[in-house]
């Protein structure tokens, strides 16, 4: 701490003051926008409209307890078109325009509307999601919106889903069932002594994982899970899929030649079938840890060799998408929502073998060495998701947005979930944002007053204004002020006798530093600085 000889009541810095420097930094704006949006917004739409359009409710397949859900829209449209709001449909439904009057149970008050209005106005700020704020000029770009991934249509494909984020457990508590999220009951159980042959561990929840620190199940080489094969997918024959993982696998010695991340079917068939009877997303070690999707028996479409290799330790989002016909022919290879093969001098590889998917009769879905035959794998796993078709590039983009927007992860170049702001000539131009320059400190009058140099700015303002800084303050209600200031306490007579009998030059840094350590301090300030960041 800068020694502190003798202290102006006008020269001492109050915490509040880099508090408030810290707010203009973020813009006044957005400061403005968040908080008509939590003071008036969010409670209208928590209290008139989540019971219709929140969570498993959706009518006319609408959500408003997201500002990517209010952006999608349902039926009928989008919600809400920021800067735009007589075009936004939620206006015209609260102002019981175009024939729709909402909510059913009674108009909203004038005040509510044109909060409402305003809200959309100014952009339809919501805090919490990484969403860029639009412009006025923008229109909602469906395709791009994060969509999660039991939403409308995809429901009904939807198979399986694993959620690491929803499990109930302390960090690093082991996992012996992870439940699944699609709603036909598929759990996933840590086989050994469940199933029949099994010899996989439970994993570990881990509250902040290698995924962007977000939660994960943890799998070491002697975890493996699998559902009941009494419960098999909806996936049989030559049938279309989707699977998609969240996952930042790492290598380790002693790696199956054959690393089986997630699969569903029998690829341990007892002899070459000569075509697929599974469906598994594999490392190959045996290809310089190619990204595969695997049969069973060599029956394979492979991204590349070496494709997975620049991939260990870092957090991805894998899609595989199948259509009928051959599997090198018909499987589509994404890696954090890009195209990854087949491109123009990039095929897929593999077998022309056409797939005929057959389920076991001792597991059913698995990851990781639910069984022996099984190839361990080692890494953090986020989320599994698995649909009986093959998604569109919409339905996909919008899932991978939703995981990207989930895990904090970049979605392509040209459409990232995390978005770059976009600043106006005057918000660039703002001090803050300038580089760093030399300065020489003005030239003043009073140059007794000065202790250090940047105490000619201040007096140099003071004497541009005609102001006299006042007289140095005493001890005692200098005590008294920077007590209150930093602890909102007064001292104690003990703290102000101390003080006072303290003629030392570091007196006054002494005491600084003092309620500096103090939890007092922390519980003062805290408030507000939980209050500048959004904490809830």
């Amino acid at each position: 701490m800068t020694r502190v000889n003798r202290i102006r009541s006008d020269r001492c810095i109050r915490p509040g003051f880099f508090v408030l420097l810290a707010a203009i930094c973020m813009g006044n704006r957005v400061r403005g926008d968040e908080q008509l949006f939590e003071s008036k917004v969010r409670p209208l739409l928590i209290d008139r409209c989540h019971k219709c359009h929140a969570g498993d409710e959706t009518k006319g397949g609408l959500r408003l307890d997201s500002r990517t859900a209010a952006l999608q829209g349902g039926d009928t449209g989008p919600a809400i078109i920021p800067g735009k709001p007589d075009q936004s449909l939620l206006l015209q439904a609260v102002r019981h325009e175009s024939g729709v009057q909402m909510p059913p149970d009674g108009k909203l008050s004038p005040g509510q509307i044109e909060a409402l209005d305003k809200w959309i106005r100014d952009g339809a700020v919501w805090p919490g999601s990484t969403t860029s704020v639009a412009s006025a000029d923008d229109e909602p770009q469906s395709i791009a919106a994060p969509t999660p991934p039991n939403s409308g249509n995809l429901a009904a494909a939807l198979q399986l889903w694993l959620r690491a984020d929803a499990l109930q457990l302390a960090d690093g508590e082991s996992v012996p069932v992870w439940p699944d999220h699609s709603g036909h009951g598929r759990d996933v159980s840590a086989t050994k002594g469940l199933r029949e042959g099994g010899v996989g561990g439970p994993g570990n929840f881990v509250l902040h994982s290698h995924l962007q620190g977000r939660p994960a199940v943890r799998f070491s080489q002697w975890t493996g899970l699998a559902s009941s094969p009494g419960n098999p997918v909806d996936i049989r024959g030559d049938a279309a899929l989707t699977m998609t993982l969240v996952m930042n696998l790492t290598p380790f010695d002693g790696q199956h030649s054959h690393t089986t991340v997630f699969g569903v079917g029998n690829p341990a068939h007892s002899g070459d079938p000569g075509r697929p009877l599974a469906a598994l997303l594999e490392i190959d070690q045996t290809q310089q840890s190619s990204l595969d999707f695997a049969g069973g028996w060599g029956n394979d479409a492979v991204l590349a060799p070496g494709s997975y290799q620049t991939h260990f330790g870092k957090p991805v989002i894998v899609t595989i998408i199948k259509t009928p016909g051959p599997i090198k022919d018909t499987t589509h290879f994404y890696i954090n929502g890009q195209l990854a093969a087949p491109l123009d001098g990039h095929p897929v590889t593999g077998r022309d073998t056409v797939p005929d998917f057959q389920h076991r009769t001792d597991i059913g879905v698995f990851l990781g060495k639910a069984l022996s035959w099984c190839g361990a794998f080692q890494g953090d796993v986020g989320e599994v998701l698995l649909y009986n078709r093959a998604l569109g590039d919409a339905d996909r983009l919008g899932v991978e947005a939703y995981l990207g927007e989930k895990f904090g992860l970049w979605i392509d170049e040209q459409r990232s979930v995390a978005r770059k702001p976009v600043f106006t000539e005057q918000e660039k131009s703002h001090w803050a944002y300038q580089p760093v320059r030399k300065t020489d400190p003005p030239g003043v009058r009073n140059a007794a007053w000065l202790r250090t140099p940047i105490d000619r700015f201040a007096l140099a303002a003071f004497e541009a204004h005609g102001i006299t800084p006042p007289p140095e303050t005493d001890k005692r209600t200098f005590l008294r002020r920077v007590t209150f200031d930093l602890t909102g306490l007064p001292p104690t007579p003990e703290e102000t006798d101390d003080f006072l009998a303290d003629t030392s030059p570091a007196a006054y840094e002494t005491v600084i530093d003092r309620l500096l350590a103090s939890s007092h301090y922390g519980e003062r300030w805290g408030r507000h600085w939980l209050d500048l960041v959004r904490y809830a």
